[in-house]
């Protein structure tokens, strides 16, 4: 950057409470687009974890059994406490439990639009809210029941009110400062590893020399909010930490770089040079240094020391509005630019988009299936996955884990490849094995073979 760039930045105008005309504008628009687009297939059956949120958490018991248990770290608690509230209300449809997460998602695409625009400029800001809507993570776990459009909002809330009182302290108002600690607080109450954001804000303070008594309470006020619905799961928590260490993934750096920038390869690519300018341009900024090497820190000793079991990609979600930012950062001073980044947006649309109005899962049919089955005073059973599958829309279905436990049952349910293996050790003890059509590797197995345990 010259020095007539970075005095041109360093005087613009503070960034209000409100955004201007223009910012909210852009970002309405950005937003009303974005909901357009994410309610496609808005009533498509529950995917396997959208299942277990709404069949463990939602439809079951009181609004604090939300904050009371955990399976398999599948509970975002603040999400799955605002869907049982949707749930009690008698929003019972996968359109209604996927109103929440895609609200979330567009609140963010419009935030981080009309921000940048009060920064940079229109052009910028609809690069930038473009860039995080299409971006496929992003899209699919906002089109998801599941609560990370929910943290990724609150992560954004939070570093946008840093990020304006560092270099404007008069838009730290009380409504920001509310804003700072309830969104973070929320993130990290709906999804841990948006600690790494908090971290990443505190470190940035402390070399700012910043982390003065007033930044101590608002952390303090986040850490309270996010640590209150863990309290009463703590011993659940501890034990799921203890049986799911897993084993080291040499593959999880590269395979998070993709989905972040895109998944898409052309996006991949292009993203990945325009995010690998931006750094090398401003990496000299003490604003930005900080931040950056508390993340990767982090994430590198979760990923070299302790390695869990569940490490997945879409635990940085909140990653993607950083490559939004920086694609807006190099359009506003590349106006031309606006065309590479353009051609990463229809790629990850082309990519993804394409795909959103199918059901990877037939969870609905096979549980209108399980029920007929105990209409017809039959025992249902599923493999211990597909009844986690199945639990979004009925309990009538019991799971077994071992062949020999599906002796107590007359009719077996398999959904995904994943169960073919325990299915077909389980058809070695039925006289009668039947392969329902038009699903993915759906097994109804029936007439148990007497006093034989089903081994191959």
């Amino acid at each position: 950057m010259t020095a007539v760039e970075t005095r041109k930045e360093s005087s613009s105008a503070p960034v209000a409470l409100t955004p201007p005309p223009p910012a909210r504008a852009v970002g309405l628009a950005l937003a009303a687009i974005t909901a357009a687009a994410y309610a496609v297939g808005l009533g498509r059956p529950f995917d396997y974890d959208g299942s277990i949120t709404v069949g463990l958490f939602v439809r079951h018991g009181s609004l604090l059994d939300d904050f009371r248990s955990v399976y398999a770290f599948n509970n975002q608690p603040y999400f799955s406490f605002v869907e049982h509230l949707v749930w009690s209300a008698g929003g019972h449809s996968e359109a209604w439990m996927r109103i929440v997460p895609i609200a979330a998602g567009v609140a963010a695409v419009g935030i981080v639009a009309a921000w940048v625009t009060a920064r940079w400029g229109a052009r910028a800001g609809i690069a930038a809210g473009a860039v995080l809507a299409a971006n496929p993570m992003f899209a699919t776990l906002s089109r998801s029941v599941r609560g990370y459009s929910l943290m990724v909002l609150g992560c954004t809330i939070a570093t946008i009110v840093l990020v304006d009182a560092r270099a404007h302290p008069e838009t730290l108002t009380r409504a920001r400062k509310v804003a700072y600690v309830a969104g973070l607080g929320i993130a990290i109450g709906t999804q841990v590893y948006a600690l790494l954001v908090l971290a990443a804000h505190v470190v940035t303070l402390l070399v700012d020399r910043r982390f003065d008594r007033t930044w101590v309470r608002r952390i303090g006020g986040v850490v309270v909010v996010g640590a209150l619905p863990y309290l009463g799961m703590v011993s659940e928590l501890r034990a799921a930490m203890r049986a799911r260490h897993g084993d080291f993934v040499p593959g999880f750096p590269a395979s998070t770089a993709r989905e972040v920038l895109g998944h898409d390869v052309i996006a991949y690519v292009l993203l990945g040079a325009v995010v690998a300018y931006v750094a090398v341009r401003v990496a000299w900024r003490r604003a930005l240094a900080p931040a950056v090497v508390t993340i990767a820190c982090a994430v590198t000793a979760i990923w070299i020391g302790l390695h869990p079991l569940d490490l997945y990609p879409r635990f940085l979600v909140w990653l993607v509005p950083v490559v939004a930012a920086a694609a807006a950062w190099f359009v506003a001073r590349h106006p031309r630019g606006i065309a590479l980044v353009a051609i990463a947006i229809l790629a990850m649309i082309v990519t993804d988009a394409t795909a959103w109005n199918t059901a990877p899962i037939a969870s609905r049919a096979v549980a209108q299936t399980v029920e007929q089955a105990r209409a017809d005073h039959l025992r249902p059973c599923a493999t211990n996955w597909d009844g986690n599958v199945l639990a979004g829309y009925t309990d009538a279905v019991t799971s077994v884990k071992l062949p020999a436990s599906a002796l107590a049952c007359d009719v077996v349910f398999g959904i995904a490849q994943r169960s073919s293996a325990l299915l077909g050790q389980i058809a070695c003890g039925y006289r009668t094995v039947r392969v329902l059509p038009g699903t993915l590797s759906i097994v109804e197995l029936s007439h148990p073979i007497p006093n034989r345990a089903p081994v191959c």
